[in-house]
C-alpha cells in the first residue's frame, strides 16, 4: 500500500475515498528538467491504492520514472513527453518487458498553470490480451486443420497425402523436418518426408525391438514431448544415437492408436533444443489423426476402384450415369458420366444431393422430388423421366432408376440407380407428335381453303348452266369475273404449296441476275394496286428516285414483295392504310410494308414465320389462306443472305415487316447488244398448240383466238410434228407431260427439220423449277411457262417475240 501523500491529504475526504477506492492505477507525474542531450524523465508525484496492483511497482513517490524501472520502453516516455509539451491526451495498449505485463494507458494533462505535471490512469489488461492470443492461436489451430483437410481430400495416394501433411505441418510449425510413420508390429516404414533443405531424409525402414522404452510410450497412446535429445529420458539410448545422428535435437511424436493397435507415429522435429506449448502438442495430435484418416480412406477408395474398374468400364461404354446416395450422411457419389450428361466437368465426390435437384427443371423439382422420397420411404423404385436444365442453360430429357439397396434401424439408409440421355428419343416423339398436329391441322385448312373456291365454281357452273347466264343478278361477264377470281386463289394455293414444300426438301435454287430493285418493287405494286383499290384500302408507296442494284432472283423477290402485300391487305379493314418503304441503310436495301390492321399478338411474333402459321382472327380467316405466304418470304429472303424482321404493339395495333438485302459492290451498266430479229405485228404470228389434254388444248386456243391470232390446236406430238411441216407455225406452245412423244422429244424432233430451227417454241408444264427449266432448254425450247398460264402474260409474251426475218 502507498504511504499517505501530502498532495492526497489535500483531497477533499469523499474525493480522496473516490481515488483511493478506484480499479485503475493512478499517477500524477511531473517532468524533470534534464540536460538536452539527456532522455525525457519524469518524478511520481501522487499515486493511488491500485497503483501498486496494476504495475507491480510500491514506494515509487518521489522517486523518478527511471530509477523505478530502469529500462523503461523509451515510447512511453515519448507519449508523457508529447502530453507535458502539447498537452494533448493520449491512449495507447503497451507490453513493459520489465514488469512482463501488458498495461492501457490514459495520460492527459491535468491543467495548464501546470504544464509539466500529467495524469494517468492505467489497467493491467495481461489476462484479456492473454486470452486474445489464446483465442488467436486457436483460430490459427482451426483455420490450419481445415486447409489440411481441404489439401488431403483429393489426394487418393496415401504416400501424397503423408507427404502433403508433412509439408504443411513443417511449414506451419516452423519445424526442421516432419513426417508420418507407418508401424506394422514392430516394423516401422518412412515413406516420404518433409525436411530443410539442408538436412537428409529420414524416409526409411527401422524396426522397434531394440527400442524398448519408446515403444512402451507409444503404445501407451500419449504424446512424447522431447525437449532437447541430450538430456531426455523419454528415449532409448540407441534412438537418442539415432536422433543425434539425423540432426533430431527436439522433437513431438504422436503415436496413432486405432483399436488397442499402434498403427503408425506422427512426428515433428527440430536440429535445436525446443521447449513445445500444450497448443503444439495438441495441434500436432489433431494432425495426426486427419492424416491416418486420410490416409485409409484413400486406401479404401483405391481397393474400391481396383474392384469396381470392369463395371465402370462397362457403364461408361454404355454411356450410363450412375449414383450412390448415402441417406445417413445425405452425400452422393457420382461417376463421371453423371457430371458429363449434366454439362459438368467432374468434381471430387461425394456431393450434396441438391446438385441434382438444381440440374431438374424448375417444373419437374417437385415430382421428380415426390418420386424420390415415395421410393425411399416405400423401400420401392424410383423411376420416371425428367426435363433436366444442363450448366450452359441448355434442356435435355434424361431418364432415371434406382431403388433402396441398404436399411438399418427400420429407414433406408442407401439408394443406389443410374440416369442415361434421351433426349433424342423424346424430341422425337414429341417432333412426331407435333408434326402429326400439324398434319391434321393443316389437312382441315387445306380442305376448308380448297372446298370454297371450288364451291364457288360448283355453284357458278350450275347458274350458268340453269340460266344460260341470262340471270341478271349473274351475268356471263360477272360469271366470268367470279370464277376467274376463284381460280386465281387455287392456283395461288397450289404455288404457295409447291414452294414451300421444295424449299423444305432443299430443291429451290435460285436464278441470280444484275437487277434493279425499285423497278422490280414498282412492278410487284402495280400488279397488286388494284386489289388495294377495291378492298378500299389506302395504299401509299415511298421509292427512291434512282436505281438500286443487286444480285437476286428477279421472281423470287418480286414473289416476297407481292407476299408481304398480299399480308398486309389481307390483314387491314376496308378504310385502313398501308404503307411501302424502300430505302438505302449503309450497303442494305431495305424494305417495309406497314399496316394498320390486326396486329400480332406479341406471344406469336416469334412463330409468325413458321409454316401454316396464321394470326387467329375472325378478319384473318375471312381472308382465307393457307399461312404459307410469311413463310415463303423469310425463306426467300434467307436465300438471298438477306434477313426479315417482323414488329407489332399488339391487337389492333397494325404490324410491319422490314426486309434487309445486300447491295451489288460495283453495278456496272449492262450493254445489250443488237438483236438479228424484228418485231412484227401481232397478226404475224401463226400459233400451234400441242396437248394431250383436249379440254386444255382447246380452251387455250379459243383464249388465242379471241386475242387475234392464228391458231391450229393438235393432241400428240406425233401429230403436232406432221402438222407443224404442213402448217410451219411460227410459234408452237407444247405440253411436256403428254403421253407417247412427251414434250422434250417433241421438241427436239422438230429442231431437227429444216423449218424448225427458227420455231419459237415455248414449253408448257406444271413444273417450275431452275432443274425443270434447265431441261426444258436443253432440249431446245425457248421460253418455259408454268401452267396454268395466263392469257395476258401469254399475250405479253408473243407481242414481244421477234419473227425471223
Amino acid at each position: 500500500m502507498t504511504k499517505s501523500n501530502p498532495l492526497s491529504d489535500q483531497f477533499d475526504p469523499i474525493y480522496r475515498m473516490a481515488f483511493e477506492s478506484m480499479n485503475q492505477g493512478f499517477c500524477l507525474l511531473e517532468k524533470v528538467n534534464t540536460p538536452t542531450d539527456t532522455p525525457p524523465d519524469f518524478r511520481y508525484l501522487l499515486t493511488n491504492q491500485a497503483f501498486s496492483q496494476h504495475a507491480g511497482l510500491d514506494h515509487v513517490v518521489g522517486k523518478t520514472l527511471r530509477q523505478v524501472v530502469p529500462q523503461v520502453e523509451e515510447p512511453i516516455l515519448v507519449h508523457y513527453e508529447e502530453v507535458a509539451e502539447r498537452g494533448v491526451a493520449v491512449h495507447f495498449e503497451t507490453y513493459v518487458s520489465t514488469l512482463d505485463r501488458w498495461i492501457d494507458t490514459h495520460a492527459f494533462r491535468i491543467e495548464a498553470r501546470h504544464p509539466t505535471q500529467i495524469a494517468v490512469l492505467f489497467t493491467d489488461i495481461t489476462a484479456r490480451k492473454q486470452t486474445e492470443e489464446a483465442l488467436r492461436q486457436d483460430e490459427q489451430r482451426q483455420a490450419f486443420l481445415l486447409q489440411l483437410s481441404d489439401e488431403l481430400r483429393p489426394l487418393a495416394d496415401p504416400v501424397a497425402i503423408q507427404a502433403a501433411g508433412s509439408q504443411m505441418t513443417m511449414t506451419y510449425f516452423g519445424a526442421d523436418r516432419s513426417y508420418y510413420c507407418e508401424i506394422d508390429g514392430d516394423e516401422v516404414h518412412i515413406r516420404q518426408d518433409a525436411y530443410r533443405p539442408d538436412l537428409l531424409s529420414v524416409a526409411t525402414r527401422y524396426s522397434l525391438c531394440g527400442m524398448p522404452l519408446f515403444k512402451a510410450f507409444c503404445q501407451a497412446g500419449r504424446p512424447l514431448e522431447v525437449v532437447d535429445t541430450y538430456t531426455t529420458e523419454l528415449l532409448d539410448e540407441e534412438l537418442r544415437q539415432l536422433c543425434i545422428q539425423l540432426n533430431i535435437l527436439a522433437c513431438i511424436i504422436v503415436p496413432v492408436i486405432k483399436q488397442g493397435q499402434l498403427v503408425g507415429n506422427f512426428c515433428i522435429s527440430q536440429s535445436s533444443p525446443r521447449v513445445w506449448t500444450r497448443l503444439e502438442v495438441d495441434l500436432a495430435q489433431a494432425i495426426a489423426e486427419r492424416t491416418w484418416a486420410a490416409v485409409k480412406q484413400a486406401r479404401a477408395e483405391t481397393a474400391l476402384r481396383e474392384s469396381e474398374t470392369h463395371f465402370r468400364l462397362t457403364i461408361e461404354a454404355a454411356q450410363v450415369a450412375t449414383w450412390d446416395w448415402n441417406l445417413v450422411t445425405n452425400e452422393v457419389v457420382w461417376n463421371e458420366e453423371h457430371f458429363r450428361l449434366f454439362g459438368m466437368e467432374p468434381r471430387p465426390n461425394p456431393i450434396h444431393p441438391d446438385l441434382f435437384m438444381d440440374h431438374v427443371h424448375p417444373d419437374e423439382r417437385d415430382r421428380v422430388s415426390q418420386l424420390l422420397q415415395a421410393a425411399i420411404a416405400s423401400r420401392g423404385v424410383f423411376d420416371t423421366e425428367f426435363c433436366a436444365r444442363l450448366d450452359d442453360g441448355s434442356e435435355r430429357w434424361m431418364s432415371g432408376y434406382g431403388r433402396v439397396v441398404d436399411e438399418g434401424e427400420g429407414r433406408a439408409t442407401r439408394m443406389s440407380g443410374v440416369m442415361f440421355d434421351v433426349n433424342k428419343r423424346k424430341r422425337a416423339e414429341d417432333a412426331l407428335r407435333q408434326a402429326d398436329r400439324r398434319k391434321d391441322e393443316f389437312l382441315a385448312l387445306l380442305a376448308h381453303e380448297l372446298r370454297n373456291p371450288l364451291a364457288t365454281l360448283s355453284n357458278t357452273l350450275q347458274l350458268l348452266e340453269l340460266t344460260g347466264g341470262q340471270q341478271p343478278k349473274l351475268t356471263l361477264p360477272m360469271a366470268l369475273t367470279l370464277m376467274k377470281r376463284e381460280v386465281t386463289h387455287l392456283v395461288r394455293l397450289v404455288d404457295d404449296l409447291l414452294d414451300v414444300s421444295r424449299i423444305s426438301q432443299g430443291k429451290v435454287s435460285l436464278s441470280i441476275e444484275r437487277l434493279d430493285l425499285v423497278r422490280l418493287v414498282d412492278e410487284a405494286v402495280e400488279a397488286a394496286r388494284m386489289q388495294f383499290i377495291m378492298a378500299n384500302q389506302n395504299l401509299n408507296v415511298s421509292l427512291p428516285s434512282g436505281p438500286i442494284y443487286l444480285a437476286g432472283d428477279a421472281a423470287r423477290l418480286r414473289q416476297v414483295v407481292i407476299n408481304l402485300l398480299h399480308n398486309a391487305f389481307k390483314f387491314t379493314p376496308a378504310g385502313g392504310q398501308v404503307w411501302l418503304n424502300l430505302d438505302l441503310v449503309a450497303d442494305e436495301a431495305v424494305l417495309r410494308v406497314r399496316d394498320t390492321g390486326i396486329g400480332i399478338p406479341s406471344h406469336e411474333l416469334g412463330r409468325i414465320f413458321d409454316m401454316f402459321a396464321q394470326v387467329d382472327t375472325s378478319l384473318g380467316r375471312s381472308q382465307g389462306g393457307l399461312g404459307l405466304g410469311l413463310t415463303l418470304v423469310h425463306e426467300l429472303v434467307s436465300l438471298h443472305g438477306g434477313w426479315v424482321k417482323a414488329h407489332s404493339a399488339g391487337l389492333n395495333q397494325g404490324s410491319e415487316f422490314v426486309v434487309g438485302l445486300r447491295l451489288l459492290e460495283e453495278p456496272k451498266p449492262v450493254i445489250h447488244s443488237a438483236g438479228i430479229y424484228d418485231l412484227s405485228p401481232l397478226g404475224g404470228h401463226r400459233l400451234m398448240v400441242i396437248d394431250d389434254n383436249k379440254a386444255a388444248a382447246e380452251t387455250l386456243s379459243l383464249l388465242l383466238e379471241l386475242e387475234g391470232y392464228t391458231v391450229t390446236t393438235v393432241f400428240s406430238g406425233q401429230e403436232g410434228i406432221l402438222v407443224a411441216e404442213s402448217f410451219r407455225p411460227t410459234v408452237t406452245l407444247c405440253d411436256i407431260s403428254m403421253l407417247g412423244l412427251d414434250g422434250y422429244e417433241t421438241c427436239r424432233l422438230i429442231r431437227q427439220q429444216p423449218w424448225g430451227q427458227s420455231m419459237i417454241l415455248i414449253a408448257l408444264t406444271g413444273y417450275g423449277q431452275v432443274d425443270d427449266k434447265r431441261r426444258t432448254k436443253e432440249a431446245g425450247f425457248d421460253h418455259h411457262l408454268v401452267k396454268p398460264v395466263d392469257i395476258r402474260d401469254l399475250s405479253s409474251l408473243l407481242d414481244g417475240l421477234p419473227v425471223a426475218g
